[in-house]
């Protein structure tokens, strides 16, 4: 989305609201909050089907998951990306995504106290 969209990107997920008119940021912090709270009902599915471990609390799970996305979208629309060719850079979303999917199905770590 980011990609395709940029400047609706950074209306949604970047701009302070008070860079908005309040009638666009409710709209914004509206389609963000959609966006967060499918990702957290998708973590508490794979949780409940014991597909997901869950290494921590779901909050904590989905917004490490999000800062992720959003961090490799922030770089990739601000150019912060150039000490990665451009033929790798679908290579990293993918890899981001893959850690993340493999973060979430890992064993939960054990205490060795």
């Amino acid at each position: 989305f980011a990609k395709q969209q940029p400047q609706y990107y950074v209306i949604m997920f970047e701009m302070q609201d008070n860079a908005l008119e309040m009638d666009m940021a409710k709209k914004t912090e509206s389609a963000g909050y959609r966006c967060f709270s499918f990702m957290m009902r998708c973590i508490l599915e794979g949780i409940d089907q014991r597909i997901i471990t869950p290494s921590a609390h779901p909050l904590v799970l989905t917004h490490s998951i999000w800062a992720g996305v959003h961090g490799a979208a922030s770089l990739t629309l601000s150019g912060r990306l150039g000490m990665l060719p451009q033929e790798l850079h679908q290579a990293f979303y993918d890899n981001l995504l893959e850690l993340s999917i493999r973060g979430l199905t890992a064993p939960a770590p054990t205490n060795s106290n």
